[in-house]
């Protein structure tokens, strides 16, 4: 709406100018005046003001040429747009309020500009002829009917970026835009061809004046190495500003720019880079540009007005040092590559108007109502053909007609990779310059950083993979050895089936090591998740049964110590089995919650550069990985506890109480280790694994050969136990005699009496829940002929 209402406000103005322009009288000179209005820009956006000269070069060349438009002079009044839609309409309102009359447009120069003129101008008797605009909306024939413009749109280089896309076989891009409609609408229509292609263009930005600090972030964070940029200079040097301080420049990443900046734009200041780190980002990201071929190829053609291509520079300078010396001239001309299209527009305009006088067309009569004459020029202007200085000058629906050129910065220099023809059927001829894209480390940037999974190394897998091999047949083998020894006394002493326990637990921690390591070698999503579960039943599971057993044993061994009445109840391996299972089973609960609620899933954390792990994740993992510790912690302070209470427990007859407290220090205090260190570095997969595998196959052996071996050992030693050897089986130990103040001696004779008589408590209540066990009677006496210990041994308490 409120565009509408300007456009209505400013088209009463026009219509004003049209009524009161409309009579304005002949021109009595000998040579009849017809003039432009012209528009250059100067502004911090787009200096335009070389095209000044370039354009009133042209303008003497055609009054010089007594061929085109006989009998009249042509001439350009000229006002400053400052690339503004206001500034630019303002000064169009004051070329039509102000004498003489114009026939045509020349310019606006900037997209920006040139938009709402071209709008206005087309409902009076207006053609435009723009010599610098590229935004695609200018194409729209439907607003702007008659437009005409000797540079090409950005739209035109859009088939041209696919086409270096499919070159170098990228897929994935991202977009920057200035938020002008000549980028804007050109970004739009890149898009979608981008879509069309099945490619991705995973950021898309649109900014005001400068590009933010959270558009170069999304860049970064989504790892997108081909860019491609469109602003005028000062935004480009913002953003390269900003792309230096990210460090999105140099090795693999590529830029692609406008290619009508001017020459070393890049050594422009910011506030924030007021040393060179803009041209260090420009030169060291060696960036591409792309535009459509501003000059003719041959240098020794002729052009239209007569004069050669290689001449044009010359001239140029010329014509800017005459101008220098107009009265009231106060421009400091500026110019880049770009000259040649002010100086082609004005050969294009009076053509046009030369081919509408020859048939008979007074154009000194013209006046803004006079559509036949507005539609007269129209249509020469779409015909005309002509070789000018940017190349072969055509139109169609308004849009020049030429070829694209790839060019790359190599050092400070801008060299021509390859030109592009556009072909009747839309598709692209490449032509090479014999110039090869240059790359920073010698390689074509890749779209995207490479993903490249952080896994564990077919050598640590197998390093932790074969010893738990070598575990698990030790595991399996003392298994066998105790079940076919279980009827030895010494093997049956130790309580066997509770035996048989921890090394199923072992066991189950040895495949767990397996599990892990082929989880996290790069194994297929579907199969790593389940692996995940797996891997946690495998590994609590293994630890209740493990140290279950082992706090059972010592469980008997602290309440049979503890007891001070003779008359004490056995504890016998079915109440322990209930203990181990009562702990399995709320295990099993916590995991059957975890399982069904919340498992965990293919988890995949990023990491820089492209490497990334992939880990086991759900929902809640801390909150289920919190139960589960605090549980089996509970676990290993209690084993911790019944260790150290037992501690000075030296019965010959419970030859491995002291072991199984050695087995449950050194675990809590490797386990509480690995906890933390898996916890520090989830994103190292090959030394989290490594080093917790290591934990788990050390404790697993070392509790296998520490329980198991001296047994193994005492059998074959002894399979048949003599008298000797029944001596040492028997729970027997003798007084301390090495004088050291220990901490348990009594402190007088009183209490010496107490611990002697509790000691003696003890010694009987071991023989009670021995009965019958390995040979002794009800009362703890050795039957007769039980083995072939024929002796009666007495049980002597000692610490």
């Amino acid at each position: 709406m409120m565009k509408s209402g300007i456009i209505g406000t400013i088209s009463a103005i026009f219509y004003l100018a049209l009524f009161v322009k409309s009579g304005s009288g002949e021109n009595s000179s000998k040579k009849k005046k017809l003039y432009l209005a012209g528009f250059y820009t100067y502004s911090d956006r787009l200096d335009a003001t070389g095209m000044i000269p370039a354009v009133e070069l042209a303008v003497e060349h055609v009054n010089n040429d007594s061929e085109i438009l006989s009998g009249y002079e042509l001439g350009v009044i000229w006002k400053n747009s400052e690339c503004e839609a206001s500034e630019g309409t303002w000064r169009f309102i004051e070329h039509m309020t102000e004498e003489p009359v114009k026939l045509m447009l020349l310019g606006p120069p900037c997209s920006t500009a040139a938009e709402p003129v071209a709008e206005i101008a087309h409902r009076g008797s207006f053609v435009t002829l723009s010599y610098l605009t590229s935004s695609p909306s200018l194409s729209e024939r439907t607003r702007f009917p008659y437009f005409f413009r000797t540079f090409w749109s950005e739209a035109f280089l859009n088939p041209a970026k696919i086409w270096l896309m499919e070159h170098f076989g990228w897929r994935r891009v991202a977009t920057l835009s200035e938020n002008e409609g000549l980028f804007t609408s050109s970004n739009s229509e890149f898009l979608e061809l981008v879509t069309d292609k099945n490619y991705t263009a995973d950021v898309t930005a649109i900014y005001d004046k400068v590009a933010s600090d959270l558009h170069i972030e999304n860049i970064k964070k989504n790892d997108m190495r081909i860019i491609f940029s469109d602003s005028y200079e000062n935004a480009a040097r913002e953003l390269f500003c900003k792309a230096y301080h990210a460090g999105l420049y140099g090795k693999g990443y590529v830029w692609i720019l406008p290619g009508w900046f001017s020459n070393n734009w890049y050594e422009g200041t910011t506030a924030r880079c007021p040393n060179g780190e803009i041209e260090t980002a420009a030169t060291e990201s060696m960036y591409i540009t792309m535009e459509v071929e501003k000059s003719n190829d041959n240098q020794n053609e002729k052009i239209v007005s007569g004069i050669k291509v290689s001449e044009f520079d010359g001239l140029l300078q010329e014509k800017t040092r005459e101008i220098e010396r107009w009265p009231n001239q106060t421009l400091n001309f500026t110019f880049s590559s770009l000259e040649g299209f002010g100086y082609d527009a004005l050969w294009a305009a009076a053509l046009s108007l030369d081919e509408v006088a020859k048939k008979g067309t007074d154009l000194e009569d013209f006046h803004y109502t006079d559509f036949d004459t507005r539609n007269k020029i129209y249509n020469a202007l779409s015909t005309v053909r002509f070789s000018g200085v940017t190349g072969n000058v055509s139109f169609a629906a308004g849009d020049r007609i030429g070829r694209i050129r790839i060019q790359q910065l190599q050092g400070n220099e801008k060299k021509l990779i390859v030109t592009l023809d556009t072909m009747d059927d839309g598709s692209l001829v490449p032509t090479f310059s014999g110039n090869e894209f240059t790359w920073p480390d010698g390689f074509v940037p890749l779209d995207r950083t490479p993903a490249i999974e952080e896994r564990v190394s077919v050598g640590a897998f197998l390093f932790m993979v074969i010893p738990a091999a070598i575990g698990l047949v030790l595991a399996v083998g003392f298994l066998i050895f105790n079940i076919v020894a279980r009827n030895h006394r010494f093997v049956k002493l130790s309580s066997p089936r509770l035996n048989n326990l921890i090394i199923i637990g072992t066991i189950l921690i040895f495949i767990s090591i397996f599990i892990i390591g082929t989880e996290i070698s790069g194994s297929e999503e579907r199969i790593f998740s389940a692996f995940c579960m797996t891997r946690i039943w495998l590994i609590a599971v293994g630890f209740v049964l493990s140290f279950g057993g082992f706090f059972s044993k010592t469980w008997r061994v602290y309440k049979i110590t503890s007891y001070t009445k003779v008359k004490s109840k056995k504890l016998k391996d079915r109440a322990l089995f209930v203990q181990v299972g009562v702990i399995l089973l709320l295990e099993c609960i916590i995991l059957l919650a975890w399982q069904l609620l919340d498992p965990l899933q293919y988890d995949r954390l990023d990491l820089d550069f492209g490497h990334y792990v992939v880990t086991c994740k759900c929902e809640f993992f801390s909150a289920w990985t919190g139960v589960m510790m605090t549980y089996n912690g509970l676990i290993l302070i209690f084993g911790v506890f019944l260790a150290w209470r037992t501690k000075n427990v030296t019965i010959a007859a419970l030859n491995d109480s002291r072991l199984i407290g050695v087995c449950i220090y050194n675990t809590t205090i490797l386990c509480v280790v690995a906890i933390g260190v898996s916890f520090a570095v989830p994103d190292q997969p090959a030394f989290n694994y490594l080093f917790t595998s290591s934990i788990m196959n050390f404790c697993a052996i070392f509790t296998l050969i520490t329980i198991f071996l001296p047994k193994v050992v005492f059998v074959i030693k002894f399979p048949h136990a003599g008298r000797e050897e029944c001596m040492r089986i028997t729970p027997q130990v003798t007084p301390d005699t090495s004088g050291n103040n220990h901490e348990d001696a009594p402190a007088n004779a009183e209490e010496g009496k107490t611990v002697q008589s509790r000691r003696k408590s003890i010694a009987v209540t071991l023989r009670r829940h021995w009965a019958g066990f390995v040979g002794f009677d009800k009362n703890g006496a050795l039957q007769e002929g039980a083995g072939s210990c024929s002796s009666r041994q007495q049980l002597q308490p000692k610490i």
